[in-house]
């Protein structure tokens, strides 16, 4: 491809994430030259999806911790956050059994007066706990 613009990399690391590919697509994040909040919210859409991807939760276990530490450092790194990616960095927490942390991130968050934001946590919290049990 001759050029390359935002779309192009978005498109590409978005691809990669969808099958499965995380590796190749937090190589190509870092390759970009200028990134933008829909990036942002790609990886780490994409690295919070990527328990659903793998499969087998034995084999997320592994990668869990290291996926979910990248996206929460990709979060901070943004030049502005949007109530997507902070919904996704809280389901993240969530998902991984970290509901105090999870809590206690949404406090320090400018966007935690959203009522969505509240009502959503609870659930979520119940369901990932509900799945545990019936496991």
């Amino acid at each position: 491809m001759p050029r390359k613009n935002v779309v192009t990399w978005n498109t590409m690391i978005r691809g990669y994430f969808l099958n499965g590919y995380f590796s190749k697509a937090i190589s190509m994040f870092r390759e970009m030259p200028g990134r933008d909040i829909f990036t942002y919210n790609i990886v780490i859409s994409g690295l919070m999806h990527g328990r659903d991807v793998q499969g087998a939760s034995e084999v997320f276990e592994g990668m869990a911790c290291a996926r979910f530490t990248d996206a929460l450092g990709y979060f901070m790194e943004m030049p502005s956050k949007c109530c997507k990616t902070l919904n996704s960095i809280l389901l993240g927490l969530i998902r991984n059994g970290l509901v105090k942390e999870a809590h206690a991130f949404l406090e320090k968050q400018p966007y935690r007066n959203v009522s969505f934001l509240w009502k959503k946590t609870p659930r979520s919290a119940d369901s990932y706990i509900l799945r545990l049990a019936g496991q």
